[in-house]
């Protein structure tokens, strides 16, 4: 690996051999303790337009894979990865999906 430089656009190149990859300096990222998803996701969709993160990770979702709200955090234009099992506190990371 090697670093090739930070451009006035706040981007880096790193080199891959003959690859190279873009990456964002100025990345938010934000967690948040729900302590429940299904009763914290109202204050969640309110939140989210205000602070807009790039990457949100959602702790004590307590919530099984059949309970997630994906429509809901789909459109309020985010992707999710998540994991649920009965029993565990589960955890969410959602990452923006604008092109921004």
């Amino acid at each position: 690996m090697s670093w090739t430089g930070v451009s006035d656009a706040g981007t880096a190149d790193f080199g891959f051999e003959q690859h190279s990859v873009r990456v964002r300096l100025d990345m938010k990222v934000a967690t948040w303790k729900v302590n429940s998803l299904r009763a914290g996701l109202p204050a969640v969709l309110k939140w989210l337009p205000a602070h807009r993160p790039d990457v949100l990770a959602l702790r004590e979702t307590k919530a099984q894979d059949h309970q997630f709200p994906l429509d809901d955090i789909q459109a309020a234009d985010y992707q999710a990865c998540f994991t649920g099992q009965k029993t565990y506190n589960g955890v969410i990371y959602r990452a923006a999906s604008r092109g921004t």
